[in-house]
């Protein structure tokens, strides 16, 4: 399960987040987080659309297999707009910044 976080940041800014919770009784299947995360993505979307307001996605991980998957699918779904890894490389966080799509009048 993903769960998605908004809210209003510094200076009235819309940021987003994500956690997956993975529970060791449910099955992975292939593609599960790629399908999540394009979800996440869509609902980010229709909130900046809603809003008419920029949303700033903050992806966060420790997970060795998650910095794999955001450096690659990830970077697919969110167009990564800035990547920081600390300098022992265990944590990587990545901002992607999600516009909103102007409505014809």
């Amino acid at each position: 399960m993903l769960i998605f976080f908004i809210d209003r940041k510094r200076f009235g800014n819309l940021q987003a987040s994500t956690t997956i919770d993975a529970r060791d009784e449910v099955e992975k299947t292939r593609g599960s987080t790629t399908a999540l995360y394009t979800k996440a993505k869509e609902l980010m979307q229709k909130t900046a659309d809603e809003r008419d307001e920029l949303l700033t996605y903050v992806f966060y991980t420790t997970s060795e297999e998650m910095k794999k998957w955001a450096l690659a699918q990830g970077r697919d779904i969110f167009d990564w707009e800035d990547t920081y890894e600390t300098a022992q490389g265990e944590e990587l966080i990545l901002h992607s910044k999600i516009f909103p799509r102007h409505k014809s009048r």
